[in-house]
């Protein structure tokens, strides 16, 4: 045992309460796709609902340019369609199931078009960021000249070839206790290794850091971290969209997001994925603007009035209240409070199957323990925090945490150190393992937190209804009214 059980009332595991490693592995994966179906369904659900929020704006933009080109060239009235079926639907008394789902069917498509341009761009532009694209990381070559960085080169590519995955690229990065792997897919990754784990860790702990890094990739991490951050970040790009309205200076630095999507670059990716990790948060940008010295954008220009009073912008922007402001709302809100939970827990699950995979590939459970008790003993500083969700142990904390954009403020995506080492112990590691507490709070206290959580979880539902709903009376209002009254003229200036 590393560690004293008689002195800190702890004892191994006995030989019935062991666990194979191919059954903790099935185990832990069907735990995992389990939450996952459950973000599945959330997202897809969220995304329709998102599609008919933007319905009304798409359908009055393209409805009000075919009237445009009704001016030059004869065609069809496609708002006047549009309204006799809404009139059908709200001057009924009793509602055609069958035409209000055609209805809704046919409204979705424009928004789920657009949503799919977006999640086009945002591929592009996360292939230019350092979570999948390996050449823009920062790091140096293993040195095969130094014995200790030859060795971590043969290690990474005997744990490849053990788990049948091409062989990663090697990092070498300075300081920290840590490791992370990186990629878009299994043929296109790279392991980045803090200074420490040379000096800390001896060859077996090297080599259960290294499996645990490799069962991941062989796991399948690196295909569905891109999915969840692609899901996130679109999400995260329409929730920033609500700061537009009321801020004028936000105008502007959504712009800049979107030029960043537009042409890629790695600087304007990181900060796009800054930005997007906590869209509620102030503007990554207002911190790079001294206070003494007011951009051009924070100026007043002349023709402004101030701030308590609407310009000809903020006018300009009522359309979108209801459609893009209420739509951007809702992802965030669901996405805070909902998927990035729901994700963490689904991720927490798959770091136990690496660390399952890791004794597959090792047959040497102490080899990982006690690679995760010395790197949480010595710090595990050296990588940045965006690149916590890969990393083998959680990262330091800093001041822009929260820029991974799998992590979750309510929950952490990484299972404790005690019960990583508890799993291991399960699975023949000989380390001390701490007897189950009887209670680890008061009993009044652990119902009223679990009272609180389920009514959070509760009140979600009517939320985004309540949201959904006021986001059609403002559509209704400053969407729908308007586009039916330039309508009206463009057809009577073409008749």
């Amino acid at each position: 045992m590393t560690l004293e059980a008689e002195h800190l009332d702890w004892q191994p595991w006995q030989s019935g309460e062991r666990e194979s490693f191919f059954d903790a592995i099935d185990r832990h994966r069907r735990a995992s796709w389990r939450v996952t179906w459950v973000c599945a369904f959330a997202i897809g659900a969220l995304t329709l609902v998102l599609a008919l929020l933007l319905a009304p704006l798409l359908v009055c933009f393209i409805g009000l340019l075919v009237d445009l080109v009704n001016l030059v060239v004869p065609m069809p009235d496609l708002l006047g369609a549009a309204g006799n079926v809404l009139t059908m639907l709200t001057d009924a008394e009793h509602i055609d199931g069958g035409l209000l789902f055609t209805a809704l069917l046919v409204a979705s498509v424009p928004g789920l078009l657009v949503m799919s341009i977006a999640v086009f761009a945002l591929h592009r532009a996360l292939h230019r960021s350092p979570l999948f694209d390996a050449g823009t990381l920062v790091g140096r070559a293993p040195d095969r000249s130094a014995i200790a960085e030859q060795r971590l080169v043969n290690i990474v590519e005997e744990m490849s070839i053990a788990a049948g995955i091409p062989v990663p690229h090697v990092l070498i990065i300075p300081g920290g206790v840590n490791a992370a792997v990186f990629g878009r897919d299994e043929s296109h990754t790279t392991i980045l290794i803090g200074e420490g784990i040379l000096t800390r860790l001896n060859r077996n702990q090297t080599q259960g850091a290294v499996a645990c890094l490799i069962g991941s990739v062989a796991g399948g991490d690196m295909r569905i971290g891109l999915r969840v951050a692609l899901t996130f970040t679109l999400f995260g790009l329409m929730a920033r969209l609500t700061s537009c309205f009321g801020d004028r200076r936000e105008i502007y630095h959504v712009g800049r997001l979107f030029r960043s999507l537009m042409l890629p670059t790695r600087a304007g990716i990181e900060r796009l994925m800054r930005e997007l990790a906590d869209p509620f948060a102030p503007s990554a940008y207002d911190a790079e603007t001294p206070p003494t010295q007011p951009s051009q954008q924070q100026a007043q220009r002349p023709g402004d009035s101030d701030d308590s009073t609407l310009t000809w912008r903020e006018w300009a922007m009522m359309p979108l209240v209801g459609p893009v402001v209420m739509s951007g709302f809702v992802s965030g809100i669901v996405c805070t409070f909902l998927l990035r939970p729901l994700v963490a827990f689904a991720w927490r699950k798959r770091k136990y199957m690496a660390d399952a995979a890791a004794m597959r590939l090792t047959r040497d459970a102490d080899a990982l323990a006690n690679a995760l008790q010395v790197i949480t003993t010595h710090g595990n500083a050296g990588l940045d925090s965006w690149a916590s969700h890969m990393a083998i142990a959680p990262t330091a904390a800093t001041p822009n945490h929260n820029s991974t954009l799998l992590e979750s403020d309510i929950v952490s995506i990484f299972p404790s150190n005690a019960r990583r080492l508890k799993a291991l112990g399960r699975l023949g590691a000989s380390v001390a393992v701490a007897a189950p507490a009887q209670f680890a709070m008061p009993s009044p206290m652990a119902v009223l937190i679990g009272a609180l959580v389920a009514a959070a979880g509760a009140l979600m539902v009517p939320v985004v209804v309540l949201l959904v709903w006021l986001s059609i009376a403002l559509s209704g209002l400053f969407t729908i009214l308007p586009a039916a009254l330039l309508h009206a003229l463009l057809r009577g200036v073409a008749e």
